[in-house]
């Protein structure tokens, strides 16, 4: 390889610095790129050649100055570079300049594409004596690639993937410029929560991609509702958010009924079958309810709750006056209450006597949950079941309850004990499952345990009930329907469902002797359990005389504060169980071994 003296350079190998500056201009339009100097004083812009090429401009007349050059940026530029130069780092500037970064794009309508060209301009300006902008150098390079990754995670941090529309995040910003607005403007607007109702059970019928298909085209209904001003959003797995824009109390009832409509009356076509929607709706006014996103939604999901207690058209406007703000003051302490005495172990269970109609022996006791508060009162299960099924917490008590049972049954062999299930729990595999392993941890156990269920739970869906029935059968417990007479199940349902025991409700004791209706009911029903094979027990016994008249119509069993009140003492011997912990020890260092 020889050298050439003049240019000291390989020669046939190396570019002449000529050469080189050739290339680095043409490498810089390779790699998107272009240079200027922009001269404040007069805010003339000297640009390298390849600038124009770069953009595709169809004119370039007006690229050489400042102010030319942004009348031909977009007006979704979210920045300008004069602008910011003229806001960055004017306070003592230094002498060897101040850096700066700006994102704008070339409008579509002045380039030979038709299509924005977005820049990122980086770049540094030097301050004149003054300590202002002078003049600034810098680089642009096409950005048009990081303008979609920027737009795509501006999407998914703004909407929901599934159904597409603007996601929780996106409901309580503009929800907080809604409420806002209307306070200081003296406007109205609205905010629904709906709420789909079912929808696990939709995913365990037909699957998760059905209940997707369903949530996906119940928000396209909403949004096909909406006027244009309006908003809906997903605000949750199966809740919509909905902005109603310049709308009052006189109008809202109307809206909210359309949307409940659109949802309802249509059956949604699902790759699994039809699928049919129910849902409710709790709305408030803003500013008369709320004037933040946090108190709106506070209010809304309180009416939702109102709402889905509602029959026929299930929707509730929030009401503030002073009872109910009490009530769920009320609520809010026992919710707190039931998570403390959940977390230090302040619930326990009672234990009620369930004798032979004849012989007033003790046959079984139900086992009821008591929660001890923090000055030493106890709370029957009354003061806070219906609280904790209202808030959600319903199945969080059930499990405890659960494990409690399960211990009674471990610490005490002689222990046969009845024990309350919701309607929600039921539902719930997770409780099925801790049932099963805790019946294997104790031996015998199953024989010993009987399921009470909600007669509301039997007739809300009978084949969801039998369903569980059978997997309680399975397991070896037997199964009651708890209150039977005070909701909605039928005689014919009985024939649906392989009950065991039926519990009447207590309320059919009252003035027994006296009362021909209670005393019809029981009598019929004594009939109809007979034919099916069940037993019966009464609630409610407080006298004697209604004791014997219900033995002698052939009432199996009674309960009652006649032979018993709920005690927290456990009325059986508890078992030693040190043996059986060192016999286990043996076992498990036996397997260990084999």
């Amino acid at each position: 390889m020889s050298i050439d003296p003049e240019n000291n350079q390989n020669s046939g190998s190396v570019s002449s610095p000529k050469r080189r500056e050739m290339d680095s201009g043409k490498i810089m339009s390779r790699i998107g790129q272009a240079s200027y100097v922009w001269d404040l004083a007069d805010d003339s812009i000297a640009w390298s050649d390849n600038f124009a090429d770069l953009i595709g401009f169809k004119d370039t007349k007006s690229i050489g100055t400042g102010r030319d050059f942004e009348t031909m940026l977009s007006a979704e530029s979210p920045q300008t570079r004069y602008g910011t130069v003229m806001t960055t780092g004017l306070q003592n500037p230094p002498k060897e300049g101040v850096d700066y970064q700006c994102l704008y794009a070339v409008n579509a309508a002045n380039t030979e594409g038709n299509s924005h060209v977005w820049l990122e301009d980086t770049g540094r300006w030097y301050p004149s004596d003054t300590g202002r902008p002078a003049y600034a150098e810098g680089i642009v390079r096409i950005a048009n690639e990081r303008r979609k990754r920027d737009e795509e995670l501006k999407r998914k941090s703004d909407y929901d993937d599934l159904t597409g529309l603007p996601n929780r995040r996106v409901l309580e910003d503009t929800l907080d410029k809604v409420a806002t607005d209307c306070f200081t403007n003296n406007k109205s607007s609205v905010f629904l929560l709906f709420s789909l109702e079912h929808l696990d059970l939709i995913n365990a019928t037909y699957g998760y991609e059905a209940g997707d298909e369903t949530l996906k085209k119940v928000g396209e209904m909403l949004q096909a509702t909406l006027r244009g001003d309006d908003l809906v959003a997903r605000f949750s797995s199966a809740k919509f958010g909905i902005i109603l824009a310049e709308c009052g109390d006189r109008e809202v009832f109307v809206a909210a009924k359309r949307f409940l409509t659109a949802i309802e009356k249509n059956v949604v076509e699902t790759k699994a079958g039809p699928v049919a929607v129910r849902a409710a709706t709790g709305f408030c006014l803003l500013p008369k309810h709320a004037t933040n996103a946090v108190d709106a939604l506070s209010a809304a999901m309180t009416a939702l709750h109102e709402a889905k207690d509602e029959r026929g058209f299930r929707m509730s406007l929030y009401d503030p006056d002073p009872k109910a703000v009490l009530r769920r003051r009320k609520e809010a302490q026992v919710l707190t209450n039931i998570m403390e005495a959940i977390d230090v172990n302040r619930m326990h269970l009672a234990f009620q006597p369930v004798v032979d109609a004849k012989t007033h022996r003790v046959t079984f006791h139900e086992a009821l949950l008591r929660m001890e508060e923090k000055n030493g009162t106890v709370s029957l299960a009354a003061d806070f079941i219906g609280i904790a099924e209202k808030l959600g917490l319903i199945k969080f008590i059930d499990h405890y309850a659960l494990n409690l049972t399960l211990k009674a049954l471990s610490d005490y062999p002689d222990a046969k004990l009845s024990l309350n299930v919701s309607h929600e729990t039921a539902k719930d595999p997770e409780w099925l499952s801790n049932l099963a392993s805790g019946l294997l941890l104790v031996p015998g156990a199953s024989d010993r345990l009987i399921i009470e269920i909600t007669e509301s739970h039997a007739a809300s869906n009978i084949l969801e009930a039998q369903k569980f029935v059978n997997t309680i059968h399975d397991l070896g417990c037997k199964v009651a329907i708890d209150d039977f007479g005070a909701g909605y199940t039928s005689f014919s349902n009985l024939k649906d469902l392989q009950i065991d025991i039926i519990k009447v409700d207590g309320s059919f004791c009252e003035d027994l002797e006296n009362n021909r209706q209670n005393q019809i009911f029981i009598r019929a029903l004594l009939d109809l359990a007979n034919a099916f094979d069940v037993k019966i027990v009464v609630e409610w016994v407080e006298s004697a005389e209604t004791a014997a008249l219900l033995a002698e119509w052939g009432v199996d069993y009674l309960q009652g504060s006649a032979f018993g009140m709920p005690l927290p003492v456990a009325p059986w011997d508890k078992v030693e169980k040190e043996d059986e912990i060192d016999t286990n020890a043996q076992k498990v260092k036996k397997v260990g071994t084999n």
